[in-house]
């Protein structure tokens, strides 16, 4: 028998791409990458040939290899040399750590000194904590509140709580959003891909049908005891229906139970953005059958205490925003804020729009009046498979990526460009807004001083440096400037094979954002265009978003653009109506 030929490892996308000639080597490239793609081969040829849609980064190639080093992007990327600005002046040394441990600690994910305290969760109210507790003793929970209650903290003390053991076992649970903003805030998946349902435009037990058939998709269903889901607000009535459907008929053992006996953890709020509609009559989740199946009325929670806010006067004028009507007096608070606001620290307000033109035209604006070269981050789009399992061409994996990704097929940044951070760095969330003050290598960053992300190496090429001022919240003592390489997000198919994989540097422009996107997000200042608002929940979530009337500044307001949705406002007045009812009947069998 002659001996078998040994295999090389191709890794096109990881820590450092290139051919190898051990799993051993190759794993270490793409284990914990995010994204990774790699092949094994017995032709070096082939093997070259995979590697061929590698722009931008120098493969490892053994000796007697050629390597295949095209170049990153459509045109030379070049820092203009000694054009760095002075910092802003933030203070990262002394953050603010109300709820947290009183000693600041650095933070773990850069290369800086290890942590010196220990970081302790925020303290949850009553109210919160009864919510958690409800949760782990198997109840069905929807709780809702107003902006700034708290329910995101409220959210990720489940999850906390859910991933010890109670009793014998651990509890297996979904963290999901409707959403893919809402899933990077939680660190989830949309609903969508956890349920294996795609986009959900097929009938309902052709998606239950096609899930049975599928591995992956049926053992989410099946090994699941909790499922969580955010911002259930923007889910449409329609998916709600076919994802109770799918439930039952996938969870066969209790298909006479709201998706098939799971326990459900929901939470949103009505009154913010609602879901895609088109004039239809029925569009909220609690417009299904199943919504009254799943939430009793004394299991649907409304947060009370606003913790975004401490003025009175402003939480008031929120309150009767979100509810479509405010007085004069509240009226002329708001006219108030038609001002300009200053920067003092570099990073100005971010502006908020209706419409998505609005706010790519600001930015296009802002970024072409800056001085110095323009640097261009084309990014490598890398096809995998169809839902069919057929190869996906690489027009067609640019244009999935771009229709359900985050990150832009191009980025053009230059020093002094405010920008967003996309990608949830631990410490330097979803959602950081800070400012490109040079660009560097590797190398020129290590001698400067700045920070480097240690779950990644860093590839070839001069890479934004990026200042973030500090949370309000931040327990950590963050570092002045942070290295933001390209690194690799994939979109996957509901059986975990790769649909696409983008390669590209995790920031957008970010002096203006539409207020869709600034759902969830919580700003010191703030700029709210609202001259285009065109439906529910606008004005409310975009002047929400800022934590004080000092750091607002509200232009095109009016009375007429302040809108609620009456169909919201009537099931909220039932909900009301039926609780108390339940109280009553509740307090009478206790009498008797």
């Amino acid at each position: 028998m002659g001996k078998a030929r040994p295999k090389i490892y191709a890794v096109r996308v990881g820590r450092r791409p290139g051919i190898y000639h051990s799993w051993k080597e190759a794993m270490t490239q793409v284990l914990e990458f995010p994204g990774a793609v790699h092949k094994s081969f017995y032709d070096q040829d082939e093997a070259i040939a995979f590697l061929g849609g590698l722009h931008g980064i120098e493969p490892v190639l053994p000796p007697d290899i050629k390597p295949v080093v095209p170049t990153w992007g459509s045109a030379p990327v070049k820092a203009e040399p000694g054009l760095y600005p002075p910092l802003p002046q933030f203070d990262h040394s002394q953050p603010k750590l109300e709820g947290y441990a009183k000693r600041p600690v650095h933070h773990p994910f850069f290369n800086l000194p290890k942590a010196v305290a220990k970081v302790q969760d925020p303290v949850l109210s009553a109210q919160q904590q009864a919510i958690v507790d409800r949760v782990l003793a198997g109840e069905n929970i929807f709780f809702t509140g107003s902006a700034g209650t708290g329910k995101s903290v409220v959210l990720r003390a489940i999850i906390r709580a859910l991933e010890k053991p109670t009793g014998w076992r651990r509890k297996k649970f979904a963290v999901t959003a409707s959403t893919g903003i809402a899933a990077l805030n939680i660190g989830g998946k949309t609903v969508h891909s956890w349920a294996g349902i795609g986009l959900g435009l097929k009938p309902a037990s052709t998606l239950a049908d096609n899930i049975l058939r599928t591995g992956l998709c049926r053992a989410n269903w099946l090994d699941t005891d909790v499922l969580i889901l955010d911002e259930v607000s923007m889910i449409h009535a329609d998916l709600l229906e076919k994802l109770d459907y799918i439930g039952r008929a996938v969870r066969r053992g209790e298909n006479w139970k709201p998706f098939g006996g799971l326990q459900l953890v929901f939470c949103g709020d009505f009154f913010q953005l609602p879901p895609v509609h088109k004039n239809e009559d029925v569009y909220y989740a609690f417009d299904t059958e199943c919504w009254e199946k799943m939430f009793a009325p004394h299991n649907v929670v409304t947060l009370t205490r606003v913790y975004r806010q401490n003025d009175d006067v402003f939480i008031k004028t929120l309150e009767s925003l979100r509810r479509g009507t405010i007085s004069d007096q509240q009226e002329d608070v708001l006219l108030e804020c038609n001002r300009t606001l200053q920067s003092p620290e570099g990073v100005e307000p971010v502006w908020l729009y209706p419409r998505r033109y609005e706010a790519s035209n600001k930015n296009t604006a802002r970024l072409n009046a800056l001085q110095g070269s323009t640097m261009l981050y084309d990014a490598v789009d890398m096809p995998g498979q169809a839902s069919n399992k057929r190869p996906l061409s690489p027009e067609d994996a640019t244009r999935v990526l771009n229709e359900r990704s985050r990150w832009p097929e191009t980025v053009s940044l230059r020093v002094g460009a405010q920008v967003m951070l996309v990608f949830d760095y631990p410490g330097l969330v979803n959602g950081s807004t800070g400012m490109v003050v040079a660009f560097m290598t590797r190398e020129q960053a290590t001698a400067n001083g700045v920070a480097l992300p240690r779950s990644t190496d860093v590839a070839p090429g001069r890479w934004p440096v990026v200042t973030f001022p500090p949370p309000r919240d931040c327990r950590f003592i963050l570092p002045e400037r942070v290295l933001i390489p390209a690194i690799a997000q994939s979109l996957e198919h509901p059986d975990g094979t790769i649909e696409a994989t983008r390669l590209q540097v995790p920031l957008i422009l970010a002096w203006a954002l539409t207020i869709h996107k600034a759902q969830g997000l919580t700003l010191e200042r703030v700029r709210v265009d609202l001259n285009q608002t065109f439906d529910y929940g606008q004005a409310y979530v975009a002047i929400s978003r800022v934590t004080s009337l000092e750091g607002l500044e509200l232009r095109g307001f009016s009375k007429s653009k302040v809108l609620a949705s009456p169909r919201v406002l009537e099931w909220e007045a039932a909900g009301e109506d039926a609780k108390n009812e339940e109280q009553v009947v509740a307090s009478l069998d206790d009498a008797l």
